[in-house]
């Protein structure tokens, strides 16, 4: 009885269970499904490679054309010839060619070569480069004139269309800058000496050149700060930064008054830090006001792979992580969920607001990425973080975010069309934080001189020390009875 019911164990034991026969299932069905896809794979491949060989096929027969094909036609084509094809092949009178008339010339007549006397040049030249009006001159007098007449100054429209950023703008900023055209057919030899451009004050860029006519050409040349003397490049380049600097604590967006105001104020201050005086002309102006988007497209190009990085984005071809990817742009986008430190499923959910990870990180990158940085440089203007440069911080790292829209990587602008809105949704954000009261205001300013520590800790500048104190009189005491013992 009890052999019986272990072989009845047994048995029973050696059928399988609904799990194991559902995964068996499962992993047959997965193989079928893979078999079929490869067999579609294969019908595709078969038939592209069809589509190929039909191609070329055709590509050869074109390349003979039709009157090649016709003439084997006709060549291999059997033909009846008539008995007396002959006869009148013989009968048939001969082609008469006509004359050829062509026009031989002369040979060439050599002289004897004449050096001419120095009253022969003066005459040449003054039939060359004087009117008849002039005829009572005999000297050069009228050759340096027309070789010193101005050619006019085409205006220059520069398109500001840099990766960074802004591209797709229309706006064009316009300079008087002289450019090789020469008027009344001039050849460019024959320029003025204070036109001259050295080829080192000019660095490539895309700017559009716009004739009297209203043709526009395109050109690549704009000054460089290379050009200018070392003192002044150091001017410059401090300019710059300060400029910079105004666009975080202003706007990051200014107008044509602000950038004219801004560059005023920056140039000012840099020869202050120099302790040199220097005239800011436009010329230099334009090199300070051109960077204006600079700022922008570093801080997107910093936060492109921060994004990528920190909020799990995959660069696939399989469909779902497509949607995957386009489901986390909305997530992140939804309540401005993306500045959270913790993101709930609702907005009530969410907790640590501007406290995200990213967001320092970012500001790292850009502003304390050394002892030369822009905040660590000019501390005055970041002491207290500026609402400004937080808010561009924020619409940059948004900016990397829609480049995942479409659920794979494309390349968004971060231009002021595009942006301008959002970095002062930003703005207004931080604004009405600091205006909810319960001293909303003074957080926020607490966590902004937060960030501006944690970045210089991050540039290796070490925190200011306090002011040496003054010893005191029983100090001396005690250090004049240990020299003495010392001494002994």
């Amino acid at each position: 009885m009890s052999s019986q019911s272990t072989l009845t164990r047994t048995k029973r034991s050696a059928k399988p269970s609904d799990k194991v026969r559902q995964t068996a299932e499962d992993v047959a069905q997965k193989q079928e499904q893979r078999r079929q896809q490869d067999t579609i794979r294969d019908q595709q491949r078969k038939i592209r490679e069809a589509k190929k060989a039909q191609k070329a096929a055709a590509m050869n027969q074109g390349s003979q054309g039709p009157m090649l094909s016709h003439h084997n036609t006709q060549r291999n084509m059997p033909r009846s010839v008539p008995a007396d094809e002959l006869s009148v092949r013989s009968e048939a009178s001969q082609p008469t060619l006509a004359a050829r008339h062509s026009v031989v010339p002369p040979p060439p007549t050599h002289t004897t070569t004449r050096r001419l006397t120095p009253d022969q040049v003066r005459q040449l030249v003054h039939e060359r480069f004087h009117s008849e009006d002039d005829d009572d001159d005999d000297d050069y007098s009228s050759l340096p004139k027309y070789l010193s007449r101005k050619r006019p100054q085409h205006v220059l429209g520069t398109e500001d269309n840099s990766d960074d950023g802004d591209g797709g703008s229309a706006h064009k900023r316009q300079c008087s800058a002289p450019v090789d055209v020469a008027a009344d057919n001039e050849p460019i030899w024959l320029e003025d000496a204070d036109a001259n451009i050295d080829e080192d004050d000019t660095q490539p860029l895309n700017e559009v050149i716009t004739s009297a006519s209203g043709k526009t050409t395109s050109c690549r040349q704009r000054l460089q700060g290379r050009a200018q003397p070392d003192e002044v490049q150091d001017v410059l380049w401090a300019a710059i930064s300060i400029f910079g600097s105004l666009m975080c604590l202003d706007h990051a967006f200014p107008n044509s008054l602000q950038e004219h105001q801004w560059a005023e104020r920056a140039w000012k201050k840099a020869c202050e830090f120099y302790n040199v005086e220097h005239v800011l002309t436009p010329a230099v102006r334009k090199l300070i006001t051109d960077r204006t988007s600079h700022l922008r497209g570093e801080l997107k190009t910093k936060a492109r792979p921060l994004v990528e990085t920190t909020f799990g984005f995959e660069v696939s071809d399989d469909a779902d992580v497509q949607a995957a990817n386009r489901k986390l742009v909305e997530d992140l986008k939804r309540d401005t969920a993306f500045v959270y430190r913790v993101r709930g499923e609702t907005a009530e959910e969410h907790r640590g607001m501007f406290l995200a990870k990213i967001i320092q990180q970012l500001i790292n990158a850009v502003f304390y990425k050394g002892k030369k940085a822009m905040a660590v440089r000019w501390e005055e203007f970041f002491e207290t973080f500026p609402g400004p440069g937080f808010a561009l911080v924020l619409s940059a790292i948004e900016c990397s975010i829609d480049e995942w829209s479409t659920g794979s990587f494309e390349k968004v602008a971060f231009s002021e069309a595009n942006y301008r809105d959002v970095f002062e949704t930003h703005l207004k954000n931080l604004d009405d934080f600091a205006g909810h009261g319960n001293g909303a205001d003074r957080v926020l300013e607490k966590f902004m001189q937060r960030v501006h520590r944690i970045g210089s800790s991050h540039a290796r500048v070490a925190a200011p020390s306090r002011a040496p104190q003054p010893m005191k009189p029983a100090a001396f005491d005690t250090a004049v009875f240990d020299m003495i013992r010392d001494l002994d």
